[in-house]
């Protein structure tokens, strides 16, 4: 196994997953003082289900053609993908509308 393909970030989605595990884990390390650490804790979980959701969709095609096999990433989607996708869109948006409130007051 290639580490070096492991952590590269080439979808938008790993990088959500990579945010929200920072986000998560930093509201557990470390003392916000001007933020709730709920709310941080609770939109990185939901960008971390969303980024899980679409690492289990994703699949790799291949093809045998001339000079050898093709292959690519696919998204297949069933109803476990788009519910998780689904509930970390709902948990991420709630969250990131209570930070805002927060900020505003």
């Amino acid at each position: 196994m290639d580490w070096g393909n492991l952590l590269k970030i080439d979808y938008w989605w790993k990088l959500v997953l990579l945010c929200g595990i920072l986000l998560s884990g930093s509201s557990m390390i470390f003392d916000i003082q001007f933020i709730e650490r709920r709310y941080v804790l609770g939109l990185g979980i939901g960008m971390t289900l969303i980024g899980i959701g679409y690492w289990m969709a994703k699949k790799v095609a291949h093809q045998w053609a001339d000079g050898g096999m093709y292959q690519w990433d696919i998204f297949e989607h069933n109803w476990i993908t788009k519910s998780t996708i689904g509930v970390g869109i709902l948990i991420s948006i709630y969250f990131f509308i209570r930070i805002l409130i927060l900020l505003a007051l």
